[in-house]
């Protein structure tokens, strides 16, 4: 199981739903260092890990997350097979982490040259490291460095 260390963001973007087309705001967690089978990565300058397919964190991170985004929350995906932590829109519909991450259209997939367009970027008050069961892969996003850059998310 993956263990990330700080900084720790939570990180947001908007998003239309797949059944209704509200916009809504998505959210995930995004951490410069992750340790993983006792070697430790770190992200190059300017760029952060994106987690994804969050299937286990600890309760105190989950409390941060869902005390600035109420819509995120554990469930089932048939597409994905299995529980993790994921974002739901005000209809109910899942905003399924494959979409948002690996698809063109998804709000963690670069649209141009800008990249990942953040609706905002909060630092986690919390003392870690955190083990988090999840994907991850890295990306360079606005709010980090100020700047927009382009992204790329594969998965582990």
């Amino acid at each position: 199981m993956p263990t990330i260390y700080g900084p720790v963001y939570l990180v947001g973007a908007a998003e239309n739903c797949w059944k209704c087309r509200s916009e809504n705001e998505v959210v995930t967690l995004a951490c410069t260092t992750i340790g993983v089978d006792e070697r430790m990565e770190r992200a190059d300058p300017g760029e952060t890990f994106l987690l994804s397919y969050i299937r286990e964190m600890p309760a105190e991170l989950f409390l941060f997350v869902t005390g600035l985004a109420s819509n995120y929350r554990k469930l089932y995906s048939r597409t994905a097979d299995e529980e993790y932590y994921a974002n739901v829109c005000k209809c109910g519909a899942n905003f399924g982490d494959w979409y948002l991450f690996n698809e063109p259209d998804g709000a963690w997939f670069p649209k141009d040259d800008l990249g990942v367009v953040t609706t905002r970027v909060v630092p986690v008050p919390l003392a870690g490291p955190f083990q988090v069961d999840c994907d991850f892969g890295t990306c360079k996003i606005g709010g980090l460095d100020g700047l927009l850059d382009s992204c790329t998310v594969a998965h582990k």
